[in-house]
């Protein structure tokens, strides 16, 4: 029997799900991956999860505190082999110890630059933003609050610090509110999975409106 799928709603700060929380990732992404077996039709390559232990050292080594989320992230995979495909539509899944020497190169990039530069290099993922993917369009997660709270997560891009006004377009909260999607999308249609390429296609007309709208996709 699925799941009942957590409802999502607009924030100040970006959609979310009700009552986000660690737990809720945990049952989330054990769904997605019943979900994702249940279309891919085969054994992929995902790596074991880390302790708890491995992935707290992991960020203290780079200067951050993981909120609760990321630390459930990585325990329930430490990304995938290389030469598999993701498990995620439209997002790789990085092995920890890769971002962690991605954001340590990023930082030192950053230091070259003024404040009033760092917006122009940082896209919305500057210090204390973890990148979940080693690339300049990322996703990346607040690392910046307390790490009991929902981290805020966002979907970068050239202009994301350019505007007057804070943008909420790209900015989501909780990893809940984005594996909540992916799931929906494969129940819906909208992701499917081409043996072919292996990997997801995702047909955009087909995801909640709310997910376009603020360019989740």
């Amino acid at each position: 029997m699925n799941m009942d799928l957590p409802s999502i709603t607009v924030t100040a700060e970006g959609p979310a799900v009700e009552n986000p929380s660690p737990a809720l990732l945990a049952h989330l992404l054990g769904e997605f991956e019943v979900e994702s077996r249940a279309h891919v039709g085969h054994a992929d390559g995902a790596l074991p999860g880390l302790p708890r232990t491995e992935v707290t050292n992991a960020f203290a080594d780079i200067g951050l505190v993981p909120p609760e989320e990321l630390i459930v992230l990585f325990g329930w995979h430490n990304g995938v082999s290389v030469g598999h495909p993701s498990p995620f539509p439209r997002l790789g899944f990085t092995p920890l110890a890769e971002l962690c020497r991605n954001y340590t190169s990023r930082q030192r990039m950053f230091e070259q630059f003024d404040e009033d530069d760092l917006q122009y290099v940082t896209w919305g993922a500057g210090p204390g933003w973890f990148p979940l993917v080693p690339t300049q369009y990322m996703l990346a997660v607040d690392c910046t609050r307390e790490p009991d709270m929902a981290p805020r997560v966002r979907f970068t891009d050239i202009e994301f610090d350019e505007l007057e006004t804070p943008r909420r377009s790209g900015q989501i909260v909780s990893l809940c509110t984005l594996v909540t999607w992916w799931i929906t999308g494969m129940r819906s249609g909208a992701h499917t999975w081409n043996d072919g390429t292996q990997y997801w296609e995702t047909h955009d007309a087909l995801l909640p409106e709310l997910q376009r709208q603020f360019g989740v996709v």
